[in-house]
């Protein structure tokens, strides 16, 4: 549905852009706390993502992403350390769009990039909407 206002043109251009690859169960795309490489779309399957509050802490799942879902956002967009480690649950189809792409796309193909940044918005708001679901229980039972 992320695409559905994309015309068959910009989804090619956009689809040369993309390196698309198939993943083991236990794929680690993206750690906490180190700088990603790319923002990734799932095309096929779950990706776990988990957090670690502390060193001493164990990690925790806080999220599970299916097929049309992106992750990766803020170390692309904002060259920020990723906020969490997202791993393959079972095999993973994913799309990876590397931020030499992502600037590309913003230079030449104006339209397009703009609908991603709509599409990389969307899911910044779901996610801040979930952080504070998940704030806000985790005050109500402190």
């Amino acid at each position: 549905p992320a695409f559905e206002d994309f015309t068959n043109q910009d989804l090619d251009l956009f689809a040369t852009l993309l390196h698309v690859g198939e993943y083991e169960d236990g794929h680690t795309f993206i750690r906490q706390n180190v700088q990603g490489e790319a923002l990734f779309l799932v095309m096929q399957g779950v990706v776990s993502v988990t957090k670690r509050d502390s060193e001493e802490s164990e990690d925790h799942e806080v999220r599970v992403l299916h097929d049309g879902e992106l992750f990766g956002v803020l170390s692309l967009v904002g060259d920020l350390p990723a906020s969490a480690t997202c791993t393959a649950k079972g095999k993973v189809q994913a799309a990876a769009l590397t931020r030499e792409a992502f600037l590309d796309l913003f230079h030449r193909q104006s339209p397009i990039g703009h609908r991603l940044q709509f599409m990389i918005a969307g899911q910044m708001a779901r996610d801040l909407r979930e952080a504070n679901r998940t704030m806000r229980t985790a005050l109500r039972s402190a």
